[in-house]
């Protein structure tokens, strides 16, 4: 019976609606925790302060929404696509400067601008915009114009079945660099480079004679760079 006394005072305890509470950092908390979101009216009733007072004390707490006209949270505000909500910031900041509380808050969060040896791209991501890999075989193979301008050597991708196709393979066949720096007479580089675009390895098979029979042998071929880095 003292258990079950106990357990009816904790719940009820639990239950107890809080009504009042002396600062707006209280009444964010309790606000949060009750409406799931800011609400600037339950916290006025809540502190028996005006609005303005509230979000003046919890200025760099929370922050309005210009786009919804509300406002939210530090930790949900200062998060997610901050370089758009700084752009929106400093929109609304230079008709009101309300928001610039804002764009100063939003600057301090955002994140440095990566350095060009900062970045990898790998050769077969799907965002990659196929004239970006005829850029990099004009450059590394020294593909002629013609081919591309007739259309006769060309990058594709489908959306469909997820696959890269490097079309006119053997078109660029006079080609040094195609043929023996950056691939072979049986597997060229343009050949090898689609491959590496499907994330698959290159097979050259081999015809091996033993004891007067004839058998075909695989093997991996490791492409030169810069293929073997599958980097642009």
């Amino acid at each position: 019976m003292e258990r079950y006394i106990i357990f009816i005072t904790y719940f009820l305890t639990i239950l107890r609606v809080v009504t009042s509470v002396d600062t707006a950092s209280e009444a964010l908390a309790v606000s949060l925790a009750e409406k799931a979101r800011v609400d600037l009216d339950y916290m006025a009733q809540l502190t028996g302060k005006p609005k303005e007072e509230i979000t003046e004390e919890l200025s760099g707490v929370i922050f309005k929404n210009p786009l919804i006209d509300r406002f939210e949270p530090a930790d949900e505000y200062l998060s997610g696509n901050i370089r758009e909500k700084l752009s929106i910031a400093k929109n609304y900041a230079a008709e009101n400067p309300e928001y610039a509380v804002n764009v100063a808050h939003l600057e301090q969060v955002m994140p440095k601008d990566l350095d060009a040896s900062e970045i990898e791209v790998r050769i077969g991501a799907t965002w990659i915009e196929p004239a970006d890999i005829e850029d990099f075989m004009r450059e590394t193979f020294q593909t002629p114009g013609y081919l591309f301008n007739r259309n006769v050597v060309g990058i594709q991708y489908s959306d469909v079945t997820g696959l890269w196709n490097v079309k006119g393979k053997n078109a660029d066949y006079g080609n040094t660099l195609v043929n023996m720096t950056y691939g072979t007479g049986r597997a060229n580089a343009y050949k090898i480079l689609e491959d590496s675009l499907n994330l698959k390895d290159v097979r050259i098979y081999d015809t091996i004679t033993e004891d007067g029979k004839k058998r075909e042998s695989s093997t991996k071929r490791r492409p030169p760079l810069p293929v073997r880095s599958r980097k642009l």
